[in-house]
């Protein structure tokens, strides 16, 4: 039996990877702030309240710099150092997703109450931790396998897997509602999570590497200890060049300021599309169209 392919082996096969992998990155943003928000809204749901949720589920979003250090130390050799953080996280992004459908708030009869919407929330939370620590081994996979030459061309794809992603969860599933009924086109967003982690275990495997960027300490490696010191090295760098650089501080006041197109394009346009009058279909097909 001929063995299976490695795709971090080949050029296309690497820029084939990551853009897959970006897909899954996608596929829980596109659901949660295309799908979910539009149906919350035909519930009745406020769009001041519509906005609350939404940004409580993102907040992982903004510290995923402090997962750095423990997709950089903390790591079972055998599996490799990034793949083991994919996989971990893809089975937690799965068995969230799965559980968030499953307890999906209602309304309450004669009221505007929604019954199960802290546990919805709080499930999606969790969905976007495991997703946000995600994208940090994704990246670091990127940085220790693509060629120089490469990363521009796969940086591109990686952000249009993830566009791609977008529309599978959000305007797939409003597709696939009008013919199933929400609860189950929402599952359209774990068939393809799942056939993305098959791809991930079959397909990529990793090859040992180098650490880059944090000077070696004189503890024994492959220890707490030795994890612990460079995690403090690593935080050490993170606020020095943060706050001590033009360049950091720069950076840091840019990545807080939204890009007003996509800020637009995500939960905002499903609060106000249906008070113009626009069916799920037209949503759908405009979302499709953004992305």
């Amino acid at each position: 039996m001929p063995s299976l392919p490695n795709l971090l082996e080949t050029r296309i096969g690497r820029l084939v990877g990551f853009f897959l992998l970006y897909v899954c990155e996608g596929l829980p943003q596109g659901f949660t702030a295309t799908a979910v928000a539009l149906e919350f809204k035909r519930m009745g749901m406020t769009g001041a309240a519509i906005g609350s949720f939404s940004a409580i589920i993102m907040l992982p979003w903004t510290w995923k710099f402090l997962m750095g250090p423990l997709v950089d130390n903390f790591h079972i050799k055998r599996l490799g150092r990034r793949k083991q953080w994919i996989i971990f996280t893809q089975l937690g992004m799965l068995g969230t997703l799965i559980a968030a459908i499953l307890c999906f708030p209602f309304a309450a009869a004669g009221s505007k109450e929604f019954i199960g919407m802290a546990l919805f929330t709080q499930i999606l939370l969790l969905h976007n931790i495991f997703a946000a620590s995600q994208d940090v081994a994704i990246d670091a996979l990127a940085c220790s396998t693509l060629e120089e030459h490469e990363r521009g061309l796969a940086n591109g794809l990686m952000f249009a897997g993830a566009q791609v992603g977008a529309a599978i969860g959000g305007s797939g599933v409003i597709y696939l509602k009008s013919y199933l009924g929400f609860k189950t086109a929402a599952f359209l967003a774990p068939v393809v999570l799942t056939a993305i982690l098959a791809i991930v275990v079959f397909l990529i495997l990793e090859k040992n590497t180098r650490t880059h960027g944090v000077e070696e300490t004189t503890v024994p490696r492959h220890t707490f200890a030795h994890s612990m010191e460079r995690t403090m090295a690593y935080l050490g760098v993170v606020l020095r060049v943060f706050f001590t650089t033009r360049r950091g501080l720069l950076g840091l006041l840019f990545a807080l300021v939204p890009c007003g197109g996509m800020a637009l394009s995500l939960t905002v346009s499903n609060v106000l599309t249906p008070t113009l009058g626009m069916t799920d279909n037209e949503i759908a097909s405009m979302g499709l169209i953004c992305s």
